[in-house]
């Protein structure tokens, strides 16, 4: 979401057509942290990147937060607790209301079911002050990787957690949040109820690598691909021979066909060919060889992406892989300007 997956040439109309399309009321708060080299639509893109990268953490402290609680409510009220009258008791209308629209809503009368179609709002109810005496006695046991934890705190939590979601829900700017601080609360939760949870959640979440993505046209950016790409590459055609590509340099080639560009060629790839394609003796003639042909014979030549320059280092781990050699960097317009290869991975 939101990270671009070819160049995108913006125009001023193109650019105000995308304004239209999503409104000026919605696009006024990005409009608002323009700046010199940190154009609206790319904070609108960042406010994009940060709600994916918060979307599986969300996810995970749900699914463990509504678990936890139905483990103990079961224990405590039975299997079908949710239509038992000493449970319902203890709930204020509000929350009784929302329990029984729930039920109505499940697609069965399996509590899995129900449990599953509950949305985090309900579960925020649960753990409000009004609802302290439905965990009188058994709250350490929702809690149970810190059983310490208070009350209060917990439902805090909660409270922040479900408002964070609802307005990522309904797609609306959240770049006036200190997110950090909802991230490390999320883990909080989670790691009240299971710590290798927290831990695995931890590991796995993208929030503090997006975090670090924002635009910033001041001089302490981060590096962009732009920034670091190598500008030292020559280009050659498919009917260009392997003598003519010796003449221009040691490489990288990119090789240009009708349509762009259909391959890259570096001494690596070079060095594969020449030795499948040299005779016992070892000589190659290598003026009948062509760069069209070390692209047939050598598969990874062909696999490249294109990324825009404007895009900043840190997504560069998604991209390279040992399939993925190498990316080349364009420029607005779609013109390359450089290439990173799989060797640079960890600039």
């Amino acid at each position: 979401m939101a990270e671009s997956q070819s160049p995108y040439p913006y125009s001023a109309q193109g650019l105000a057509a995308i304004v239209k399309c999503l409104s000026d009321p919605r696009f006024k708060p990005y409009r608002d942290l323009e700046s010199p080299g940190s154009p609206a639509i790319e904070h609108y893109l960042y406010n994009a990147r940060l709600a994916k990268s918060l979307l599986f953490p969300l996810h995970v402290c749900e699914v463990v937060v509504r678990n936890a609680a139905n483990d103990v409510l079961k224990a405590n009220f039975q299997s079908a607790w949710y239509r038992n009258p000493a449970f319902e008791s203890k709930l204020i209308p509000k929350t009784l209301a929302a329990l029984t629209k729930a039920v109505g809503n499940a697609p069965t009368g399996n509590v899995d079911d129900l449990i599953a179609s509950m949305s985090l709002d309900f579960w925020s109810h649960l753990f409000r002050s009004a609802h302290q005496s439905l965990w009188w006695g058994c709250f350490d046991r929702v809690v149970r990787a810190a059983p310490a934890t208070r009350y209060a705190d917990f439902g805090m939590r909660l409270r922040n957690i479900t408002g964070l979601r609802n307005r990522i829900a309904h797609h609306e700017f959240i770049l006036n949040l200190n997110l950090s601080n909802y991230h490390t609360e999320i883990l909080d939760v989670v790691g009240y109820i299971s710590k290798e949870t927290r831990d695995w959640l931890a590991a796995h979440s993208t929030f503090t690598r997006i975090v670090r993505t924002a635009p910033n046209g001041s001089a302490n950016r981060a590096p962009t691909l732009g920034d670091r790409c190598d500008a030292n590459f020559q280009c050659v055609g498919m009917t260009s021979t392997l003598d003519q590509l010796k003449e221009k340099s040691m490489g990288p080639w990119l090789v240009y066909d009708d349509v762009g560009v259909s391959g890259v060629i570096t001494g690596r790839e070079l060095s594969q060919y020449l030795l499948t394609k040299a005779d016992a003796d070892g000589f190659l003639a290598i003026n009948e060889h062509t760069a069209g042909d070390v692209l047939k014979e050598i598969s990874s030549c062909t696999v490249f992406k294109v990324l825009n320059e404007t895009e900043p280092m840190i997504i560069l781990s998604n991209h390279l892989t040992t399939k993925l050699r190498n990316v080349l960097v364009a420029d607005a317009q779609g013109a390359i300007k450089g290439l990173i290869m799989g060797a640079h991975r960890r600039y």
